[in-house]
């Protein structure tokens, strides 16, 4: 099981803050996906222009047009800016997904164990089955790191206690490795099975 580097609660909060300030369209079409930590929304297409907001890695917006390596892209605030094409790849998604950053932010906010992001994020159409790039969910993180209110804010929410990651492991099998007793029988209570 990966973890992520251990950001600080006020990391994750500011990345919640980031997200719902900024926000994003969801994703159809050509899309731009941030492959850095941050990035700044300018608005022009160069260093020089005033930032508009900073944008958290993994997040994705749909491609108005682009310029000298910069692309134009909408917030979901209606503003638009231009994202430097070094800090972004183009991706194509499947139409009718939600927002990516929403579900970049929840499995950075589960495996923080902030129980209460969790909540806001689902609130806000984050998926609460989403996937890392290795498979593993929210309640994967939650659940390896030991983070018992966490876990029950997504049991509670309806995620999926069967869910298995590339290797075949699932929550209850992570919590069981890491030795969070509480945990293996908070996710058998919601049907968790080895």
């Amino acid at each position: 099981m990966h973890q992520y580097r251990p950001l600080s609660r006020m990391a994750v909060t500011a990345m919640f803050l980031v997200l719902t300030a900024c926000g994003q369209e969801k994703p159809s079409g050509e899309n731009l996906t941030i492959t850095v930590a941050w990035a700044n929304v300018r608005k022009g297409p160069d260093a020089t222009h005033q930032v508009l907001c900073v944008v958290s890695g993994g997040m994705t917006f749909r491609i108005l047009t682009s310029q000298q390596g910069w692309h134009r892209i909408r917030l979901t605030d209606g503003r638009e800016g231009w994202v430097a094409g070094s800090v972004a790849q183009i991706t194509h998604a499947a139409q009718g997904t939600a927002p990516v950053g929403l579900h970049t932010a929840l499995l950075n906010a589960a495996n923080q164990g902030n129980a209460d992001a969790v909540r806001t994020l689902l609130a806000q159409g984050a998926d609460i089955n989403a996937v890392s790039s290795r498979g593993e969910t929210a309640l994967m993180f939650a659940a390896y790191n030991g983070h018992t209110d966490t876990v029950q804010a997504l049991l509670t929410s309806g995620a999926n206690v069967q869910a298995a990651d590339a290797k075949g492991w699932t929550p209850l099998i992570l919590a069981s490795r890491q030795g969070h007793r509480d945990i293996v029988r908070l996710l058998q209570r919601y049907g968790a099975r080895q």
